[in-house]
């Protein structure tokens, strides 16, 4: 019975030792634990960023414990591991950045910050290896004034409610207003373009969406044409997602995310989309980098709607080179970019073309494009029933000599100087220093076309024997730098006459019959211009005009004044007007009512005009079509 006691006293000596075993543990634990080196979780704090602007993540740790981990979560769906790495959001939104510690034992700790990234503009982040691209800003505000523009532009409210409605169907939303297009998940403010990509030529959409998926859903929906689309991502790269037709094989294009935009590629027999892709999101920002003239040029024109083409100068010398000869390809020495813009306004519609010139050639010619006096008042010299006029501020011969030589045709230039010398040999004419250079650098020319009398050249296809005079009436005003230049110009009309075929006959003081084949024209020099007009009438009415005070009419540009702007603008109303209104004999009724016809398509056009202006960095062509 002695054992029952004994078992009992060796049970409580090991449970005593089992609890001293616990404590000590415990106790060990505790030291153990309290000789971890724990890193605290720093995200670093709030940050605002630019897509695809790469941030540093670090947790400002120099020697991380062994055992412990670091993870961070980017709140876009991505993670990654590390105490310190580089991390770029490629989509605009606010991110939620979560970073957390794992020490050796198990603990943990966190620490969160908020990313707000913008999408920056899609001209400060192209790739430079980008030929061309066409693109719209602030779609929003310029696809709105489409409707507007074509009830103004065509003669049909019909015609344009039916294309207007057919786009409609073909894109499953209305992108004519900002709702419809936010609706589409399309960001109304944003960008959306076309752009050149690769050496085979390829094409890359790109696009700004609003937030969620609205957006790619819009588009994947225009792809599949009515069909359903399969989305997986691409097996080289995540973040490049690629799109087939349900239950096949074939990709039909692939997208990704990348600097704030979504970019499309699509399958061609040229490219690759999944390629295509990869490529671009390698790539670095940098097309207008060395461009600071473009530059300048865009960022003067943000906030204002327009959809805008640019050339690189290495694609248009590569377009060009089989079709130009070798001396024609010296002019690409002077290019440096084409950019057209088209804008929309309450006014109508504008097309702007720049041409951007190297090595000082743009200054050169800018320097042709002035007036050496003040440009006289010329808006009171249009008369009311005029079509049109071309104004020209300018030194002819410097602006001659300059183009020639930018477009490498020397030798030609040196042919024509050549002949001058002839010419001033046999006549004692001076071209150059006579009529070219010594008149002045104002030249302004008026028209008015007479209905009746071409009408009439149309019937007879030219056969009936019509004058100029009876197709037209124009006044030319130049403006004269002084008496003695004119003098030259007379004395040389004059040699030139005694040999023919030019007659030049006194007609009064200060006035002179000039008689050029077919054409009789009327010579004033009257208020410092020499008048030239088909009319002794019109020179009559010239006169008059140059002596009245003279009031502005608000229907012409008032960069008519300015010596920078060279301009040639037509009144397609009045022009229709005059067509309508035209007197014609019954067998001129069937041509009439085509023209009309023709010109019906128009009828809701007021101005259409041509402004050419020089900078030293570029040229710009604009040309403007104005509603009424």
């Amino acid at each position: 019975m002695r054992i029952v006691p004994v078992v009992l006293a060796t049970l409580e000596a090991l449970s005593r030792r089992a609890s001293y075993a616990a404590v000590l543990c415990a106790v060990l634990a505790l030291i153990t634990s309290a000789c971890v080196k724990r890193i605290p979780a720093q995200a670093g704090g709030d940050r605002q960023l630019m897509a695809g602007q790469a941030a540093e993540l670090d947790i400002q740790a120099k020697d991380l414990p062994e055992g412990t981990h670091v993870q961070w979560s980017m709140g876009d769906g991505h993670k990654d591991a590390g105490p310190s790495l580089q991390y770029a959001w490629q989509r605009p939104g606010k991110y939620n950045l979560q970073v957390t510690v794992t020490d050796s034992d198990g603990q943990k700790r966190s620490d969160k910050a908020l990313v707000e990234v913008s999408r920056p503009l899609l001209h400060d982040i192209l790739p430079a290896a980008v030929p061309w691209v066409l693109w719209m800003d602030k779609p929003g505000e310029g696809i709105p004034r489409i409707p507007l523009l074509l009830e103004r532009m065509l003669a049909s409210g019909q015609d344009a409610n039916s294309a207007l409605a057919a786009m409609r169907e073909i894109l499953g939303f209305d992108p004519f207003t900002r709702e419809g297009l936010q609706a589409a998940g399309l960001d109304p403010d944003g960008t959306v373009a076309m752009v050149g990509w690769g050496e085979d030529e390829g094409v890359l959409l790109a696009a700004a969406l609003t937030e969620g998926d609205g957006g790619l859903e819009t588009l994947q929906r225009l792809l599949a044409q009515g069909g359903s689309l399969q989305v997986t991502p691409s097996e080289k790269n995540l973040n490049i997602q690629i799109m087939k037709a349900e239950g096949q094989e074939q990709v039909l294009g692939a997208y990704a995310f990348f600097r704030g935009y979504v970019w499309f590629a699509l399958e061609s027999g040229k490219q690759n989309p999944v390629a295509a892709l990869q490529a671009l999101l390698a790539s670095s920002a940098g097309l207008l980098k060395d461009q600071a003239d473009f530059r300048d040029a865009l960022k003067a024109r943000e906030g204002v709607a327009a959809m805008s083409f640019f050339m690189s100068k290495e694609w248009m010398r590569k377009e060009s080179a089989e079709e130009m000869s070798k001396d024609e390809a010296k002019i690409w020495d002077s290019v440096g970019f084409f950019r057209m813009d088209l804008d929309q306004d309450d006014r109508g519609l504008a097309l702007t073309l720049r041409l951007g010139m190297a090595g000082g050639s743009a200054g050169r010619v800018a320097a042709t494009f002035k007036s050496r006096g003040e440009v006289p008042p010329l808006h009171h010299l249009v008369e009311a029933d005029r079509h049109g006029f071309l104004k020209l501020s300018l030194d002819l011969f410097g602006f001659a000599e300059t183009v020639m030589e930018i477009s490498g045709q020397t030798d030609q230039w040196k042919e024509m100087l050549a002949s001058f010398e002839e010419l001033k040999q046999g006549t004692g004419i001076d071209l150059r220093t006579g009529l070219m250079d010594n008149l002045g650098d104002t030249y302004f020319l008026t028209l008015r076309i007479k209905p009746g009398g071409l009408l009439a050249t149309v019937i007879s296809q030219g056969q009936s024997g019509t004058a100029p005079a009876d197709l037209f009436e124009a006044t030319l005003f130049v403006q004269v730098k002084d008496s003695k230049a004119l003098d030259l110009v007379i004395e040389g009309l004059q040699k030139l006459a005694s040999k023919g075929p030019v007659a030049l006959e006194p007609n009064g003081p200060g006035r002179w019959r000039l008689m050029v084949p077919e054409m009789p024209l009327s010579m004033v020099l009257h208020d410092g211009f020499v008048v030239v007009a088909t009319s002794a009438e019109a020179a009559d009415r010239a006169v008059k005009a140059l002596s009245a005070s003279g009031v502005e009419k608000s229907r012409w540009p008032q960069v008519l004044q300015s010596a920078d702007h060279q301009l040639l603008v037509l009144d397609l109303a009045r022009m229709v007007t005059d067509f309508e209104q035209a007197k014609t004999p019954p067998d001129m009724a069937f041509i009439k009512a085509m023209v009309l016809g023709v010109l019906a398509k128009v009828s809701g056009l007021g101005l259409a005009w041509v402004d050419v202006v020089a900078s030293p960095e570029m040229l710009t062509f604009t040309f403007r079509l104005d509603s009424k």
